[in-house]
């Protein structure tokens, strides 16, 4: 409406579609990224630096480990943005995640050169001692 009393044109959505389209760009969901603290990032910046110029020897001594809660509640994917087919999401137009609401589950896997271990699964509600008991003394440990 603002665009047809500013230029006297009328555009349809169909026409506006085709016209994204025809320069390559196309709608897609934002890259969706978990909010850290300042500190987290300089952490991890650390981390980095005091580990860039290990060898493949300091490396066979280390298994790297992910966990993830994954919420009850999600968001809608209503949010979207527009990118160029091929172009990689940028975190410029990412989302910040929201703190789980509703019950969650967590998840925990490991790798390590040349193997990675099972995907365990408890209840986020009793981390530590299932941390303790499903991952850290018969996965870690061995």
């Amino acid at each position: 409406m603002q665009f047809l009393e500013a230029t006297c044109i009328s555009l349809s959505v169909e026409t506006i579609r085709q016209r994204l389209l025809s320069r390559g760009l196309y709608n897609k969901r934002p890259l969706r990224v978990p909010e850290l603290t300042r500190q987290q990032k300089i952490n991890k910046l650390n981390w980095c630096t005091e580990h860039q110029n290990w060898n493949i020897e300091n490396w066979r001594n280390v298994l790297s480990s992910h966990e993830t809660r994954i919420g009850v509640r999600s968001d809608d994917h209503q949010i979207r943005v527009l990118r160029g087919r091929g172009r990689q999401a940028r975190l410029l137009a990412a989302r910040q995640i929201p703190k789980y609401q509703g019950g969650s589950v967590m998840f925990w896997r490991g790798i390590m050169l040349g193997g990675k271990t099972d995907l365990i699964s408890f209840p986020a509600s009793e981390t530590v001692r299932n941390y303790v008991e499903l991952v850290l003394e018969p996965v870690v440990r061995l």
